[in-house]
């Protein structure tokens, strides 16, 4: 097949998915993830992209999320309460129940691959016939599918493999040139990161939820300093005794509120604690009517979030 989008139309694609991916919330990554698969699958004409990612419960079963499909070439349909039915029903693989989304599982139905990609290894199938023996049943999920010609690719962070990225070719078989195989390989590293950071910022969100819950409980406030982000987090009755002002607050307005003669000996000691010290102070924020509260921040809860502090 002769080879689709130049690299300089490339680059501009890659650039546009990384910028997007910048300053997403974690709820409006699988969405740009989907849009993207679509935009990747338009501009190197390929007629189908999918993602399989673990959860955090499971990292290593790989569960499929996210699916485009040519219109042209769509292989399955999947129903309203996620069943997923191939164009023509069950005719390779008889299935002992019927798969949904977010629960098919990749090693389930591809084996072979999977275990390739669990090894960071890219695998690259110009038609079935490069299939190994060993992988027969990899081979029957993919005709099951309409697959006539596959790249996979792992989605890692670090050392870990997060799952896995695909792309195929129903209508005919297709030669993946290395060209090819580097441009997608970039697009996976996009896809692994914005998944990295979605994992990362649900995980933040729920251990502060679990912190919040606990304070309430055990009848204390907490709060603190994120400095990856320069942005105070508090727990509700947090910023209800401290009398945090409402909506998003940063480190520089919340210093504002420091006693002048207090902030830089504040912002030194929670700059030695973001580096790892332990640290302790004591000292007086301002209320727009003028009063002034003694606020106390013991060693073990200065700085970020995880280390919480308690006011008094």
């Amino acid at each position: 097949m002769e080879e689709t989008g130049n690299s300089g139309e490339f680059s501009a694609l890659l650039l546009e998915l990384s910028v997007r991916f910048v300053h997403l919330a974690p709820g409006q990554v699988d969405g740009a993830i989907e849009e993207g698969l679509r935009h990747v699958c338009e501009f190197l004409e390929l007629q189908r992209s999918s993602v399989w990612q673990g959860t955090r419960e499971a990292p290593e079963r790989w569960r499929l999320t996210h699916l485009y499909q040519h219109p042209d070439y769509a292989a399955v349909t999947i129903e309203p309460d996620g069943e997923i039915v191939p164009r023509g029903g069950w005719t390779v693989l008889q299935p002992e129940a019927p798969p949904y989304r977010a629960m098919m599982e990749a090693q389930e139905y591809f084996p072979w691959v999977s275990s390739k990609i669990g090894r960071h290894e890219i695998v690259v199938l110009n038609s079935l016939g490069d299939l190994p023996p060993e992988a027969e049943l990899d081979r029957k999920s993919f005709t099951q599918f309409g697959s006539r010609s596959c790249l996979v690719l792992p989605l890692t962070a670090g050392d870990q493999v997060l799952g896995l990225l695909s792309f195929a070719m129903m209508a005919e078989e297709r030669a993946w040139e290395k060209d090819i195989v580097d441009k997608l390989r970039l697009i996976s590293q996009v896809f692994a990161h914005a998944l990295t950071r979605k994992i990362d910022d649900l995980a933040l969100r729920q251990s502060e939820e679990r912190l919040r819950l606990a304070a309430t409980a055990a009848g204390i406030t907490l709060w603190g300093i994120e400095y990856g982000s320069q942005g105070v987090w508090a727990s509700e009755s947090g910023r209800e005794a401290l009398e945090l002002p409402p909506g998003e607050l940063t480190l520089p307005r919340f210093l504002a509120l420091v006693h002048p003669e207090d902030r830089a000996r504040v912002e030194e000691t929670y700059r030695a604690s973001a580096d790892g010290a332990e640290v302790e102070v004591e000292y007086r924020l301002v209320r727009p009517d003028g009063r002034v509260r003694w606020v106390p921040c013991p060693a073990a809860g200065c700085g970020s979030t995880p280390r919480a502090g308690r006011s008094a």
